[in-house]
């Protein structure tokens, strides 16, 4: 993976490994979020979830919102998503729930990375 020169020692990347031993795409370990949003990134999701379903499996944490990505083509689900929490609290709870089982699928979660901002200058 390409990288700006230093921007490779910011990055701590995990190699995971499903129970067949299947190596999956890296993330970059995020850190723990100081402010709001407490957001999540939740993956390996079943493609006939619901919002609901993904919120009803974070039953206890303090969900805010669900979105699950879609195409932008056919507007079929990507298989990921995010859940926004309303505290830091909730999102650790959260983090304690990956690799449970949701339908029939383990469910990857991790700390989202901030939303990008961006600026056009028009100059």
């Amino acid at each position: 993976m390409p990288f700006s020169r230093g921007t490779e020692s910011r990055y701590l990347f995990l190699k995971l490994l499903d129970s067949e031993g299947d190596s999956r795409t890296p993330r970059p370990v995020v850190p723990l979020p100081s402010q709001p949003p407490y957001t999540a990134h939740v993956g390996n999701l079943a493609f006939d979830l619901t919002e609901g379903e993904i919120e009803n499996y974070f039953e206890g944490c303090k969900v805010i919102s669900v979105r699950i990505m879609k195409d932008r083509m056919d507007n079929r689900p990507k298989g990921f998503g995010y859940v926004e929490f309303a505290d830091l609290d909730s999102l650790k709870k959260a983090l304690t729930l990956a690799d449970g089982q949701l339908a029939g699928r383990s469910v990857r979660i991790s700390v989202a990375e901030p939303r990008k901002h961006h600026s056009w200058n028009h100059s």
